[in-house]
């Protein structure tokens, strides 16, 4: 429900400012359409961004740039005198799971807005 209703605060959020930036433009309509498209560009690869990180992908980068950090030979001698291998939680930040409650918000507020200001679009042209 909470993401429900950040969905429409991130909606609200975005006509506000498109209306805000379209007021000092000529053609109001045809700016208000095109600064929300853009706000809502923005906002939706915000949240692609925030998805991205979520789902642990550059954890994966992270560890594997540490296995052939300490593929070199005198990494592996360093590594025979480090302290921090012989703790079992050693290697337990690469499985914390990273989360973000605007995540979804921002994809959906911003997916509803870039749909809806392709149809206004479509409209305007007839």
């Amino acid at each position: 429900m909470k993401t429900l209703q950040r969905s429409f605060v991130m909606i609200g959020s975005i006509f506000v400012i498109s209306a805000v930036f379209a007021l000092f433009s000529s053609p109001f309509w045809n700016c208000f359409v095109d600064y929300a498209f853009l706000t809502a560009l923005f906002c939706t690869t915000a949240g692609a961004c925030l998805f991205v990180w979520e789902g642990g992908f550059f954890n994966g980068m992270r560890s594997s740039f540490k296995t052939f950090h300490k593929s070199t030979k005198a990494e592996r001698y360093i590594a025979e005198f480090d302290t921090l291998k012989d703790r079992k939680d050693f290697h337990k930040e690469d499985g914390k799971k990273m989360t973000c409650e605007w995540t979804y918000p921002f994809l959906a507020g911003g997916g509803f807005v870039i749909l809806l200001t392709f149809v206004l679009a479509l409209a305007s042209l007839s």
